[in-house]
């Protein structure tokens, strides 16, 4: 690592140190010295009648036991300055440090570092860094979306099914089938997806959109959406969504999520070659037992039982030979997100409360390139769109919160016509200090409202409050391979791992790729490594 800063003072000592153990206490751990060296003796202009001297670190070497690959490391530099004989933690500046120095160009140059200096009040003597090196899914067998929806089956503690001792020991994907032909049937669910347009009457005054789903997913989508009001009763809107985003797998192509290249996987999309599977979705109020409805067809448009929303999924689903206990099971894998906080009762006729449409964020989008007809500015206008029908489909008040906010604050979000997607949206119950809003738009934003949203009002983390109050169980979920209640994730007998939060494995590849983590243990004042 090499460390770069200033001092007041010229040949001033510098010493850079690691916490040595790096899932102790940032503050009260030992660290140890890897590095040091001689400030420069050059006075620089620093705008005042202050100058200041420039050095440099290079560090030894760092050992893994230090820093584990993709997990975190705590750094802290001391040095002489302000006329102290003594060495003193110096200040730190995270990743916005220079833009802010940069912005503030003409003040002295001690003022703009108490300015821009990191946020993050004790921590900001502390240097945390992320490796983004090895994510869990490089290590071990990761199963994803088991929160949400009924959580008979997929429990709180997450037994794991290859734990010989586990209550769910030997489980297939293929045991629960009948739920799911229990819940087709309650919903009368169409055979065929020509049968589900015929009877919702698309593509009559459909809104289409095409994009690549880099937030969640990672797949190529093609959307197609209306609102009708049928004689005699209340609207419903219905949508169905064709996916797409295969890659060359020895004579065929196998689907694959996050990896297709975006652009590729949105020119299949775009020509319709070898579709993975559509997704359909209707909100029909009428139906009080199930007014959120969710139906998968397959890529012949055949009514299927199984949907793969990620790479486990696939494997699942019998595209290669290993062994996998992937929740690919339509509901619940619908329910993961679209109803964190759901109720789902199987069996003859079956029921979902509590399931909800999402709004299309155009910022965890992807759109054509090279075709100006699928082009964002073609398709800004239209997710806006989308999003008005979101609206009248009677979301968790956290969804309308976030369409309020996603289109400036406006009363009726989208609704309104002159309202436009507000990019840096943050809201009130996050507008605390400098802290929360970095929180929010580098972690909650990217990596956790699209499904929080749908949770319970505990859970929908609409506050800073309300996510301090849960710390403790962020560290254990994305971080320790734990659980609220502290109940481990790997049983002794497993192969499989779930670290169950982000919970799509599009999103928590993106999550460890990010320095999201290393926002979340300084804000939150976590004692863990986060290493996968």
């Amino acid at each position: 690592m090499t460390f770069e800063g200033r001092s007041d003072m010229p040949d001033a000592p510098i010493r850079a140190y690691i916490l040595n153990n790096p899932a102790a206490n940032p503050i009260t751990g030992q660290y140890v010295e890897i590095g040091w060296a001689t400030g420069s003796n050059i006075p620089q202009d620093g705008n005042d009648t202050a100058p200041y001297y420039d050095w440099s670190i290079t560090s030894n070497p760092i050992a893994s036991s230090q820093w584990p690959s993709g997990g975190i490391a705590r750094f802290r530099v001391d040095g002489q300055y302000n006329g102290s004989p003594y060495l003193q933690p110096m200040a730190t500046f995270d990743d916005q440090g220079m833009l802010c120095l940069m912005s503030h160009e003409d003040d002295p140059w001690r003022d703009a570092g108490n300015v821009c200096r990191s946020p993050y009040g004790t921590y900001d003597e502390i240097i945390t860094v992320v490796s983004n090196a090895t994510t869990p899914d490089d290590l071990h067998p990761v199963d994803y979306l088991g929160y949400g929806g009924d959580h008979q089956y997929f429990p709180e503690d997450h037994q794991d099914p290859n734990d010989p001792q586990s209550p769910l020991a030997g489980w297939t994907p293929e045991d629960f089938e009948q739920d799911t032909l229990d819940y087709y049937d309650a919903i009368d669910a169409p055979e065929n997806l020509d049968d589900f347009k015929q009877r919702h009457g698309f593509p009559s005054g459909e809104v289409r959109a095409i994009y690549y789903n880099r937030g969640d997913l990672g797949i190529g989508r093609d959307m197609h959406c209306k609102k009708y009001t049928p004689a005699g009763q209340p609207s419903v809107t219905a949508c169905y969504v064709t996916n797409y985003g295969r890659v060359p797998n020895g004579a065929q192509f196998t689907p694959s999520f996050g990896s297709p290249d975006p652009q590729l996987a949105i020119n299949q999309t775009i020509d319709g070659s070898n579709p993975v599977a559509t997704v359909a979705m209707v909100h029909d109020p009428s139906n009080v037992d199930n007014p959120v409805q969710f139906i998968v067809y397959n890529g012949g448009g055949d009514k299927d039982p199984y949907a793969a929303l990620d790479n486990p999924g696939v494997v699942a689903l019998g595209h290669t030979s290993e062994p996998t206990h992937a929740n690919i099971n339509v509901p619940d894998n619908c329910l993961t997100c679209h109803g964190a906080s759901a109720t789902y009762t199987r069996g003859p006729g079956a029921s979902i409360q509590g399931a909800a449409f999402l709004p299309f964020d155009e910022e965890a989008m992807v759109f054509a390139q090279f075709n100006t007809t699928w082009s964002k500015s073609k398709m800004v206008p239209r997710l806006k769109r989308l999003n008005t029908f979101v609206w009248d489909t009677a979301p968790p008040q956290a969804v309308l919160d976030l369409l309020r906010g996603m289109y400036g604050g406006t009363p009726n979000g989208p609704k309104d016509v002159n309202s436009a997607f507000t990019p840096s949206y943050v809201p009130v119950g996050w507008q605390t200090n400098d802290v929360s809003e970095r929180v929010y738009t580098e972690v909650v934003k990217p990596y956790c409202r699209t499904c929080h949203i749908t949770a319970s009002s505990v859970k929908d983390w609409d506050s800073w409050a309300e996510f301090q109050g849960e710390a403790d169980d962020i560290r254990k979920t994305a971080c320790d391979h734990g659980l609220p209640g502290g109940a481990p994730l790997q049983h002794p007998a497993s192969t499989v791992w779930r670290t169950p939060m982000p919970q799509a494995e599009q999103t928590q590849n993106l999550f460890w790729k990010s320095s999201a983590r290393a926002h979340l243990v300084n804000a939150l004042g976590l004692t863990t490594a986060c290493a996968p």
